[in-house]
């Protein structure tokens, strides 16, 4: 089981009368990965200027391919390989050990004949999955922005659906993303989400009115703009590439 990423505006899953909200998803306009799940695995690339630590992802369908994305993992690996000390300190080697134990017998009892599976390793391990969803990239309406922090508005999607997914929340009037402080007139719920590649905020206006915001940031001054009654907005910010904070 798995999915391809592609750009799209929004997904046409409806649940009831609302919308429903991947687990797993990039925010199209800052390239944010966003988790609303715990289990899950981001496929981000590492490698240490000595080349002998790094981590990464892998297709594997007779050959192995890197691979990129977050992705939803339903279920546990089908294999996984864990040693107490560094399996290779070559990332050459370390792709060359993983494709002879996937070409095994013994391995190849356990899968299904050219299925594609998603691999993650690191020195010390690799798991092997053989079902997983891939995050796609979704653009939602943007509503508002102040430099690279951008607001956009997840349409047809209640406080009742958002629940389904079990998500942690809290009440909040304020949070910061980098140097940029938000400000909302009155409590609005932030739900938890695990981001890589900036920070993101998953913000419902739970008030039966409009309620403004207040953005303020040293580098671009002073914004303000409107959350409408009951609905979903998402935060978000590429994480700055320099220490001074856009």
């Amino acid at each position: 089981m798995s999915e391809e990423e592609t750009q799209i505006q929004w997904e046409d899953t409806t649940f009831g009368n609302s919308m429903k909200l991947p687990k797993v998803f990039i925010d199209g306009h800052t390239l944010v990965k966003i988790s609303l799940v715990s289990n899950f695995i981001n496929c981000g690339s590492y490698q240490s200027r000595s080349g002998m630590t790094f981590e990464g992802c892998l297709k594997y369908s007779g050959e192995l391919n890197d691979e990129k994305g977050i992705y939803y993992v339903p279920v546990a690996p089908v294999l996984s390989l864990h040693a107490r000390g560094k399996i290779s300190r070559s990332l050459h080697e370390m792709k060359e050990i993983i494709k002879e134990i996937m070409q095994s017998k013994a391995v190849q009892n356990l899968i299904i004949s050219n299925q594609k599976l998603l691999i993650r390793y690191e020195n010390y391990h690799f798991s092997v999955y053989d079902k997983y969803v891939k995050g796609r990239m979704l653009k939602f309406p943007l509503k508002g922005e102040q430099g690279h922090l951008k607001i956009s508005w997840i349409p047809k999607l209640n406080f009742q659906s958002l629940q389904l997914l079990q998500l942690q929340f809290k009440k909040i009037t304020q949070l910061e993303i980098y140097n940029h402080s938000i400000r909302f007139e009155k409590e609005v719920i932030e739900f938890s989400a695990t981001t890589f590649g900036g920070d993101a905020k998953l913000i419902y206006n739970q008030n039966d009115i409009p309620i403004s915001v207040k953005l303020s940031s040293s580098d671009h001054g002073e914004e303000a703009m409107d959350l409408e009654a009951n609905q979903l907005y998402l935060f978000t910010h590429s994480r700055p590439r320099q220490k001074i904070i856009d």
